[in-house]
């Protein structure tokens, strides 16, 4: 038998990303081969960053590595605009003032508790004290064959998403396919940049073994001295080796998991039940900051 025919679209006549076959086996390299069109092509609709998922794996090196450059700064740049500013993470604990406190002064908390008690101003200083909280984020991503396109795309948006909100040294990731690896430790100092980066280069492979993800995670999380953590799972749930994810999940209590269609509702279900953690459901890049502030706005503040 012959190879396989490839099914050839230029990117001029892509309308809508979110009705690109994703069984598409290939795109012809001669009508991507500039990282320009790529880029023109999204810039004009920005919902289409999704496409850059799928067309990583059919560029050049020094073409996808333009387009992962370019694609990682715009991941970056649009997160950071739906996370915003008050919305960032309190690095440390807000007590009431005490007389010995001579520390810096937690202008939202007090200005919070003048209105709720505008005549009680003394007691509603608040001051910053240096004591870090402590929350580890853990995001474990699947990273199996059934990952690539623009599910790609979604594992950055949530990196880059956390990115914002934690230290780098608070965040560790996992990736997986048939096996789990970890993406980057607790305790490293990372840039964005290079986080995301490293999620683009991610060539989604091999099968969909939730239980080495999430052992491997549970391994990662036991070098942290924090109690204090939030676990993230994205993946679509298709499990189709390994052993039953569930032996290992009640390890992650809490466990937040992000699914993708078409998604394997009953390992999900089991997976929500078992660490008596949340199901988030969504098929677009820019729905995953909104899940991870709800996320994290709830867990956190």
């Amino acid at each position: 038998m012959g190879e396989p025919r490839k099914q050839k679209k230029k990117i001029g006549e892509i309308h809508l990303f979110s009705n690109l076959d994703e069984n598409t086996e290939g795109i012809d390299e001669e009508s991507i081969s500039s990282p320009e069109r790529i880029i023109a092509e999204v810039e004009a609709e920005i919902d289409k960053i999704e496409l850059v998922g799928s067309v990583l794996l059919e560029l050049q090196a020094e073409t996808k590595q333009k387009v992962i450059d370019w694609a990682t700064q715009l991941i970056i740049n649009t997160t950071s605009e739906q996370v915003g500013r008050q919305w960032k993470k309190p690095k440390y604990i807000s007590k009431k003032l005490k007389k010995e406190n001579y520390l810096d002064l937690d202008i939202d908390k007090t200005i919070e508790n003048i209105v709720d008690n505008p005549i009680d101003k003394i007691n509603a200083i608040q001051v910053l004290h240096r004591e870090k909280k402590g929350h580890s984020v853990l995001l474990i991503i699947d990273s199996s064959y059934s990952m690539s396109g623009k599910k790609l795309v979604m594992a950055a948006a949530a990196a880059a998403t956390i990115a914002h909100l934690f230290d780098s040294t608070d965040i560790g990731i996992v990736h997986f396919g048939t096996k789990g690896t970890i993406l980057k430790h607790f305790d490293a100092e990372e840039s964005i940049q290079s986080t995301v980066e490293k999620i683009f280069n991610l060539i989604p492979r091999g099968l969909t073994n939730i239980y080495q993800g999430l052992k491997v995670g549970v391994e990662e999380l036991g070098q942290r001295k924090q109690s204090s953590y939030t676990a993230i799972l994205l993946s679509d749930c298709d499990v189709n080796t390994g052993k039953i994810p569930s032996v290992i999940a009640w390890k992650l209590q809490g466990l937040k998991i992000i699914t993708f269609p078409p998604v394997n509702e009953f390992v999900a279900d089991i997976l929500q039940k078992e660490t008596r953690g949340e199901i988030f459901h969504t098929a677009y890049v820019k729905d995953i900051p909104k899940i991870l502030r709800k996320i994290f706005v709830e867990t956190i503040v």
